[in-house]
């Protein structure tokens, strides 16, 4: 049976973050209140209605998926809920987890460095990305390790390792390392 594993928010994190979408969202709640409850107002004020719906839609959804942030490691698949989106990936259906850094462009600030978590297939095929907002997470470096122990056990039961099929690759696309590989695999 796989270990299940889970992290969430810190709870002071999760109801001071809570703060924010509900100081935005409730007095667009009291908005639609007041004209549900004054429909002469409504057909006078339609724009405002809207905004006041519209506001309170956007405090009311980012409310949700704060209290939900975290993820999940279940016996079939991983469940990752980040604010602004949900990955789910099979168990079994990533060969390595990593970071990757790159480089971002500005013309205000310069160069930076970034980086984000990655989740491939044997090929070496990005199959998703890790939402960013699941670091803030309470223990996601115990969890970024289970993880990695999760890419290797996969890679391990499935007998193939992450090096490139020359076979299925035009030689135009090889590498130096595949060259030499070849090579090695011919004599």
């Amino acid at each position: 049976m796989a270990k299940q594993h889970s992290i969430a928010l810190r709870p002071l994190l999760r109801y001071f973050g809570l703060l924010v979408p509900v100081v935005v969202g409730l007095p667009s709640v009291f908005g639609v209140l007041f004209f549900l409850t004054h429909p002469r107002e409504l057909m006078n004020n339609w724009p405002g209605a809207l905004m006041a719906s519209c506001f309170a839609a956007i405090g009311g959804f980012f409310s949700w998926r704060w209290l939900r942030l975290g993820a999940e490691i279940r016996e079939s698949e991983i469940v990752m809920r980040g604010l602004l989106r949900t990955i789910r990936i099979p168990r079994t259906g990533f060969k390595q987890f990593s970071k990757e850094w790159y480089q971002d462009h500005s013309h205000e600030h310069g160069s930076m460095n970034s980086y984000s978590y990655l989740f491939m297939d044997s090929d070496g095929k990005k199959i998703a990305t890790m939402p960013s907002s699941l670091e803030i997470c309470l223990d996601f470096s115990v969890f970024e390790g289970q993880l990695v122990k999760i890419a290797a056990d996969n890679r391990k039961n499935s007998g193939h390792s992450l090096t490139r099929d020359l076979q299925h690759l035009p030689v135009d696309q090889w590498t130096l390392d595949d060259i030499e590989k070849y090579e090695q695999d011919a004599s």
